[in-house]
């Protein structure tokens, strides 16, 4: 793991009990304490909101790579302006869905 090469990681988070139970999701940045992106809904099972996680999770990786093609260094730039393109980019996805 390195700054260069990032990698992601889901935690899940759920409340309720059965059968009330949503689930939710935060994305992690290398060792970082503190998540880059929660879901912004709840899902009513675990594998909805995995794989809208996963979803997320592939759109970090992408805007990376595309960074990391376009020579821009997201040392020097702060990671909300990062983040609300992506957040931006994931919500235009779910809306053309």
């Amino acid at each position: 793991m390195n700054e260069k090469n990032p990698t992601y990681r889901i935690k899940m988070k759920y409340s309720g009990t059965p059968p009330n139970e949503t689930f939710g999701w935060e994305i992690y940045r290398n060792l970082d304490v503190l998540p880059v992106l929660r879901s912004q809904q709840l899902f009513v099972s675990r594998m909805m909101g995995l794989s809208d996680a996963n979803r997320s999770r592939l759109q970090l990786v992408d805007t990376d790579l595309q960074n990391l093609k376009t020579g821009a260094d997201h040392k020097h730039r702060p990671a909300t302006i990062k983040l609300s393109h992506t957040v931006k980019r994931l919500r235009n996805l779910s809306h053309s869905n």
